[in-house]
């Protein structure tokens, strides 16, 4: 059986996108790289996987935290 590709994390048409540059680890970027490998995806979809993750977490504390 066949697995299918994680659909992208690339931004919705007509939404702005901003390029990062950053610096991790050597056993970081093994590590990403290892999981890209493995998922099949790009380095740079892994990533914006994590941050997409990250946010989607931290953010409405911050917003909880702000409101009250």
């Amino acid at each position: 059986m066949k697995t299918r590709r994680p659909r992208s994390r690339h931004p919705v048409p007509g939404e702005s996108i901003e390029r990062l540059s950053i610096s991790v680890s050597g056993t970081d970027k093994a590590a990403l790289e290892m999981l890209a490998t493995e998922k099949k995806v790009s380095l740079a979809w892994v990533i914006r996987d994590a941050v997409d993750r990250y946010l989607k977490t931290e953010v409405p504390k911050l917003q909880k935290k702000t409101q009250g």
